[in-house]
């Protein structure tokens, strides 16, 4: 309060000392007062700096909010797109794995089929080869029986034996073939 009463007690005490001086500082303050509004903030027809910077910073602003309106909507709608290829992408997924499924059913009913029919393929050449095995066999042992017999004939021929004597002879023989042939059977079988 004391300092407004100081500045009243000058302004009069100017006022009164020297009224020409202080009616030109008046008017000077009135000619800058209005010289800066008419700069600052325009007159009727023309808008002043800091009314077009106000102005100019109003438009800035709202082309911000508008580019940012649009950025939101364009990452809302990127957005739904991800989501709507995430779940495609999950679909073909999907139906990848059941048709890799399907597939992997059948190549191995394929390959299931082919072992089984390499096996039958095997097993009968197996059955095959056993069987030409037995025949040999058999023909092995038609031939020993046939020379064991031959020889037991020639041996009672030869030898001039009686009945009983020849019939001891033939069978002793006959089980010697026979023990030979068991012992080269089981020596192919093994």
């Amino acid at each position: 309060m004391e300092a407004i009463l100081g500045v009243f007690r000058e302004a009069a005490r100017e006022i009164t000392t020297d009224p020409v001086t202080f009616a030109i500082e008046v008017v000077q303050f009135g000619v800058l007062v209005v010289l800066i509004k008419v700069v600052a903030f325009g007159s009727k027809k023309r808008s002043g700096m800091l009314v077009n910077m106000v102005h100019e910073r109003r438009q800035r602003v709202i082309v911000s909010l508008q580019e940012a309106d649009a950025g939101n909507a364009a990452l809302a709608e990127a957005h739904d797109k991800v989501i709507a290829i995430a779940a495609e992408v999950e679909v073909q997924a999907k139906a990848l794995l059941r048709d890799a499924r399907k597939q992997a059913r059948a190549q191995a009913a394929a390959i299931d089929g082919d072992a089984i029919t390499r096996a039958e393929a095997v097993k009968n050449e197996a059955r095959e080869a056993l069987e030409r095995e037995q025949v040999e066999m058999l023909e092995g042992v038609r031939d020993q029986l046939v020379s064991v017999v031959t020889q037991s004939t020639q041996q009672v021929l030869e030898q001039g034996f009686t009945p009983a004597e020849q019939r001891a002879v033939v069978q002793k023989a006959i089980i010697s073939g026979i023990d030979e042939l068991e012992t080269v059977a089981l020596g192919r079988g093994a």
